[in-house]
């Protein structure tokens, strides 16, 4: 993004896509914590468009003259196919004109778009990066190492599209050839060193021409030679105080992870030493647990503010709340 910049692109000429809401996220995040930055530059990054695929969706179909309500009664899915149908008929003008500002598109996670999502990617640079042709430019970011979600495609249900990520790179690759600039980012800043090198390894074969079965046998002999760390490595004080770095640890099954989370709250009554996350699974949505405390016993439909006062005031009165177990805030 920064070098678009440096180039000439103004960040509300930029488009960026992502897979998930957690991506989205993740790049806003990362833009904030930028440094060495000159400010304008920064301020101009405020009107960077990043979306999901999803909500990018929802908004064309706005554009193109879908009701709200139709959109929201449908499945995610289904308007994202709903736009690709679009891009393939004569509204694909209709579509052009509301894009005609930008100048560059950013795909990130591309070995993720299974489905539909990939489809609509094809049909997106069909529109705005036609070959042979320099006004607009795009970046895909992927590894094909990490494709897991090809299994999602629900290949006997109507309207289903079979479209997988590496028909996707085929299909890119096959469009532009010699106008397409491939580039292997190989450095890793995720990883330990013992762990990188195993990655390494595991990303030969899954991208070699081996058959599937092949593969595994192949891959359970890595994962069973890879160095492991023993609980006790990482909650020694030298990780702890190693300042913002998180460590994750991935399970096969979900009693596993429970047993691990478990082993690194400990027994103690005192709270464990760093934060700890457990996640198996979709992570449940829940409250903070002062709410379930506080309300617990409130059986109204509706709660008034003059309501909440008398049931804080006899639950902690006077009392310093900052300093309960279960993080009740102050009355306001």
């Amino acid at each position: 993004l920064l070098h678009l910049i440096d180039s000439g692109v103004q960040p509300a000429q930029t488009l960026v896509l992502s897979f998930s809401r957690n991506a989205v996220k993740n790049v806003a995040d990362r833009i904030r914590r930028l440094s060495d930055v000159d400010e304008v530059v920064l301020l101009e990054l405020r009107h960077l468009v990043v979306r999901t695929f999803d909500s990018w969706s929802f908004r064309i179909l706005r554009q193109c003259g879908e009701s709200a309500e139709d959109l929201l009664a449908g499945s995610y899915e289904g308007n994202v196919a709903k736009l690709v149908s679009k891009f393939r008929s004569e509204q694909r003008d209709v579509i052009l004109e509301h894009l005609k500002h930008i100048r560059h598109i950013i795909v990130d996670e591309l070995q993720d778009l299974a489905g539909w999502r990939g489809e609509l990617v094809v049909e997106l640079l069909k529109l705005m990066c036609p070959p042979n042709d320099s006004r607009v430019g795009f970046t895909l970011l992927g590894d094909p190492a990490q494709s897991i979600y090809g299994f999602s495609l629900r290949l006997n249900q109507g309207n289903a599209s079979v479209f997988t990520s590496q028909d996707l790179l085929q299909s890119v690759r096959k469009t532009y050839a010699k106008d397409l600039d491939e580039r292997c980012l190989v450095s890793n800043f995720r990883s330990r060193q013992e762990i990188a090198e195993t990655v390494d390894k595991a990303r030969d074969i899954l991208l070699g021409g081996d058959t599937s079965e092949h593969k595994l046998e192949k891959l359970e002999k890595i994962v069973n030679i890879s160095p492991s760390s023993a609980l006790g490595d990482i909650m020694d004080d030298g990780n702890i105080h190693e300042g913002n770095r998180k460590l994750a640890i991935l399970c096969e099954t979900n009693g596993q992870a429970l047993s691990v989370a478990n082993t690194l709250y400990g027994r103690s009554e005192e709270p464990p030493r760093i934060p700890i996350v457990l996640s198996a699974g979709s992570p449940a949505k829940s409250v903070p647990v002062w709410v379930g405390a506080t309300l617990g016993q409130f059986s109204a439909d509706q709660l008034t503010k003059n309501n909440f006062a008398r049931i804080y005031e006899l639950l902690y009165g006077n009392n310093d709340v900052t300093e309960l177990n279960y993080g009740v805030p102050g009355f306001e």
